[in-house]
């Protein structure tokens, strides 16, 4: 595909393989991209506002800097990839509990833009989120373990059940957070502001000193 600014606005590309293709800088708003193989593409800086990539394979692809706002990412394949710098607000991220699990292992989204997102149930297991926007985001039961939010901004996030352990939550904003519930056994919450923060029945490791005092 490649070129400067190729227009694929609202086409069909649904199911479709389309590896290792070059979509930077591409207007790809309203694209459906649902079911697709889209596994090493790189779409930096790429306009995908609105986009359906739900379920599509997209392992190891590049979204750095794109915008996303308002992209379906349900049930998607995202192991690996790298969002940075881009904007999510408010990407829908949550599937039904009958959906596949929106996959973001190892994903990389640092100081990616995702306020107001929701991305209840999804995975984002040792993913790197360092100084991403995460205000009033919707993150229940979403998996996090071992995740990387440090500098992360989580204010008013609402994460009930949520699975934070062994993350780094050091420096992190969780100011009015809806946190009860959650799980956060090994988490490192040093220098982190829980101002208001509702952690009813949330789960920490006994005799934890990780928590600020």
């Amino acid at each position: 595909v490649g070129g400067e600014r190729a227009v694929l606005a609202g086409a069909k590309l649904k199911g479709l393989r389309l590896t290792n293709l070059n979509f930077q800088h591409a207007i790809l708003s309203r694209i459906d991209f649902s079911g697709a193989t889209l596994e090493g593409c790189d779409f930096s800086f790429a306009d995908l506002f609105s986009a359906n990539l739900a379920g599509a394979a997209s392992n190891g692809a590049k979204f750095d800097r794109a915008d996303l706002r308002g992209a379906k990412l349900r049930g998607a394949k995202l192991q690996d990839a790298s969002f940075h710098e881009s904007d999510l607000r408010p990407g829908l991220v949550m599937g039904a509990a009958s959906e596949s699990v929106t996959d973001l292992t190892e994903a990389s989204l640092e100081r990616a833009n995702l306020e107001g997102a929701q991305f209840a149930r999804a995975c984002f297991q040792h993913a790197s989120m360092k100084d991403a926007v995460l205000r009033r985001a919707t993150m229940t039961a979403a998996d996090l373990h071992g995740a990387d939010l440090s500098g992360a901004d989580l204010e008013a996030a609402r994460g009930e059940s949520a699975n934070f352990s062994g993350a780094d939550l050091t420096g992190a904003r969780l100011d009015k957070a809806m946190l009860r519930g959650a799980n956060l056994r090994g988490a490192i919450l040093a220098q982190a502001s829980l101002a208001e923060t509702d952690l009813m029945d949330a789960r920490v490791s006994p005799g934890s000193r990780q928590l600020p005092v």
